[in-house]
Parts: C-alpha cells; sequence; structure tokens
C-alpha cells in the first residue's frame, strides 16, 4: 500500500513523463462552441488519469469551463 509521499512522487513523476512526452508543448483547450467545451472537458478528464494533470488543476478547468458555458449560454438570448 502507498503512503501519502510515495503516491505525491508518483504523481509528479507521471506528470513530469507527460510533460516530456509533449516536448514542452503546451495543451491548448478550444472553447468557442459548448461541443468544444465538451470535448475539451473529456480531454482533460482523461489527462488526469493519465497524471498528466493533478484534480486539483482539473477542477480549476471545470470550473472555468462552466463559466464558459454559462456565457455562452447567455450570448444566445
Amino acid at each position: 500500500m502507498m503512503n501519502n509521499s510515495m503516491l505525491e512522487k508518483y504523481t509528479l513523476a507521471r506528470m513530469r513523463a507527460a510533460d516530456e512526452s509533449r516536448n514542452g508543448r503546451k495543451i491548448k483547450l478550444r472553447w468557442n462552441t459548448p461541443r468544444e467545451v465538451r470535448r475539451s472537458l473529456a480531454r482533460v478528464n482523461n489527462m488526469v488519469l493519465n497524471h498528466e494533470l493533478t484534480a486539483k488543476e482539473a477542477n480549476s478547468i471545470f470550473y472555468s469551463a462552466n463559466l464558459i458555458l454559462e456565457a455562452l449560454k447567455l450570448s444566445k438570448e
């Protein structure tokens, strides 16, 4: 069984490996339509599962996505 410090080290190592596999490229998400937001959120979920993002980072993205969806909804009215 892993303790918290071992899990943190493992997660950091996985995140560094994921960053290296992207060759330092930034992650870009498209959020111009509700469809793009849904696709981006699916991508973020996969990144969390693959230890490329922490759950805390994903939560901030989900919060922003919710605000953007509300803004898109209001702009149609």
